[in-house]
């Protein structure tokens, strides 16, 4: 996949789909975030109008009997606004084996920051840092969380077949690709693990059906963490020191 083609670009809102890459075992594509339960019509702009970066095995789109059994829900880390390319490689290789991938950008980031958003931004709105909004308004960090759980509920409703208010050709497209019994994980980097982390643990009991969760670089202290939450019951005296369940370093 070209470099250029993982560049953030602005996507033109009113588009339900972008094609963005294939070959012969993968499809790239810019499909807008589901808003069926929306009251009101979303402005161009909107910060609920934002595109999902699928990644998709090709055999699924050209035979209607080949759903999705296995999908990983990824989330980016922090400052990241200009390139999709760590999310690309993962996401290609994925459905070179059989499994999708969809990222869900986390708000203010990638396609969701304001200079993509917006038609005509402004120079602020064109340089700040989504570190800087969080700085300048701390508790927007749990208010971005409590936005980002509610669209991880939305997202994994559709891919389950649940809950879709209006059968919108939109929401047809869930319907189409994945099976109700879809196995999903989740993906967080940085500030996306720690995301994907606590989703993960606040839906533990509940009928999500979500498999497991990856942490590729996160920003967490185990430490800190409820191991036994995690992994059960493992004996955790090692000889040396260990990240268990964290990719990366």
């Amino acid at each position: 996949m070209e470099k250029q083609l993982s560049r953030v670009s602005n996507i033109i809102q009113s588009k339900e789909e972008q094609l963005i890459y294939s070959d012969d075992t993968s499809v790239v594509m810019m499909k807008l975030f589901p808003y069926c339960k929306q009251k009101s019509e979303m402005k161009s702009g909107d910060f609920r109008r934002f595109h999902l970066r699928f990644y998709l095995p090709r055999k699924c789109l050209i035979n209607s009997k080949e759903k999705v059994k296995r999908l990983i829900i990824m989330a980016n880390g922090l400052n990241e606004i200009n390139d999709f390319d760590l999310y690309d490689q993962i996401g290609c290789r994925l459905t070179s084996k059989g499994v999708a991938s969809v990222l869900l950008p986390l708000p203010d980031h990638l396609n969701r920051h304001m200079r993509y958003r917006h038609v005509k931004p402004s120079i602020d709105q064109i340089l700040v840092k989504p570190s800087e909004i969080l700085i300048n308004e701390p508790k927007m960090l749990y208010e971005r969380f409590l936005q980002y759980r509610g669209e991880l509920d939305i997202l994994l409703d559709h891919v389950n077949g649940k809950n879709c208010r209006l059968r919108k050709k939109s929401c047809s497209f869930y319907e189409n690709i994945f099976s109700h019994e879809t196995r999903t994980s989740l993906l967080g980097y940085s500030l996306g693990g720690t995301t994907m982390l606590n989703y993960f643990l606040e839906r533990e009991q509940e009928q999500k059906n979500i498999n497991v969760c990856l942490l590729l670089s996160a920003a967490i202290t185990l430490q800190n963490t409820r191991p036994e939450k995690v992994l059960g019951n493992v004996n955790w005296d090692c000889p040396a020191p260990v990240e268990i369940g964290i990719l990366g370093s």
